[in-house]
């Protein structure tokens, strides 16, 4: 996605995303100044400016004449997760509990719907979680996992090549193509073998630097 399409995630309309733009570069702008910038008719323009002072992403300066400025990016979406949150807890607090349904095989479609899935069962985790992932799609769950690690649950991840994500101990069990990485706060060090695996175990302590 383009900066646009991105702010217009944030609640913006295109245009609104478009004159937003235009004063986070250009700094203070009047109406007029932003509709000759732009290309627009000054009615658009206008009505995009006080879309965005609405919606919290612009200031009014009248000073000799009307001047827009534009809220910092990280500010503007700053406000609107906090408020998003907030409006979050309130319908928790009264829309009805959600009736429990027999277990079924559910299919969700569209990489965004995927992630966001894979994260909010990441945050439910209560004990441990067995992962079976190529080491760049558990790169995009860093955080969470390092999180796992950081509360003393157990996260067993079988990749693709060798990863580490924070600063706990790891045991790496290797076999063939695979490497399985079982992270905990505490471990233990040693080697295993069985007629049907032969691996390696090993735990060690990365530094920082």
């Amino acid at each position: 996605m383009d900066n646009v399409e991105l702010i217009m995630s944030f609640g913006l309309t295109r245009q609104e995303a478009r004159v937003y733009i235009l004063l986070l570069g250009e700094g203070a702008l009047s109406g007029y100044e932003a509709a000759k910038r732009l290309g627009i008719s000054r009615s658009n323009a206008y009505a995009a400016l006080a879309g965005l002072v609405d919606k919290g992403a612009a200031y009014v300066a009248e000073e000799q004449a009307v001047q827009y400025h534009a809220v910092s990016i990280k500010e503007f979406c700053s406000n609107k997760l906090h408020y998003m949150e907030e409006l979050s807890e309130t319908l928790e607090r009264q829309i009805p509990k959600q009736k429990q349904e027999d277990a079924k095989y559910l299919t969700i479609r569209g990489r965004r719907h995927i992630e966001d899935k894979f994260r909010n069962m990441l945050k439910e985790v209560k004990e441990r979680v067995y992962l079976s992932v190529s080491a760049s799609v558990a790169d995009l769950f860093r955080e969470e996992l390092a999180e796992l690690t950081a509360q003393n649950k157990k996260v067993v991840l079988l990749t693709d090549e060798q990863y580490i994500f924070g600063w706990s101990d790891y045991l790496l069990r290797r076999k063939e193509k695979f490497y399985i990485w079982e992270c905990r706060m505490r471990g233990d060090c040693g080697w295993a073998d069985s007629s049907y695996y032969r691996f390696k175990l090993c735990t060690y302590r990365r530094t920082p630097g």
